[in-house]
């Protein structure tokens, strides 16, 4: 028998929500969904950094930047640099190909950026 490492179905529920994480299509960019704003505030955001920016591309990437330590709701303080970057590549290598199988017409480009100690992930059309 293997040893119970604590993990409960629901931990497992709430990440995938990060790792196949909810998307939609405005202007024809996939955007992050985010919880904590109304689709009409995403849609405004989005189109503020498109102008601002005169790039929607740039503007993508900016939009559906994450930190991953907003993920984690500011508790990754007790992690180690390595398990975050770990946690950043994990994610990565999810987004990608959640972005591949959604939107087979599209190819993207997934980042991990930011500092080590709080790295930050963002996908953009190419």
């Amino acid at each position: 028998a293997r040893p119970s490492l604590g993990i409960y179905p629901e931990d497992i529920g709430i990440f995938s929500t990060v790792l196949l994480p909810e998307t939609f299509i405005f202007e024809d960019y996939s955007l992050l969904r985010r919880p904590n704003m109304n689709l009409d505030e995403q849609k405004s955001n989005f189109l503020h950094w498109s102008d601002k920016l005169k790039c929607k591309n740039e503007a993508q990437k900016i939009f559906n930047n994450t930190n991953v330590s907003d993920i984690f709701l500011n508790t990754s303080q007790n992690s180690s640099e390595s398990t975050l970057l770990n946690v950043a590549r994990l994610i990565k290598f999810n987004w990608e190909n959640f972005l591949v199988n959604k939107y087979q017409h599209m190819q993207f480009n997934v980042v991990i950026g930011g500092e080590n100690f709080d790295p930050s992930l963002t996908f953009y059309q190419i």
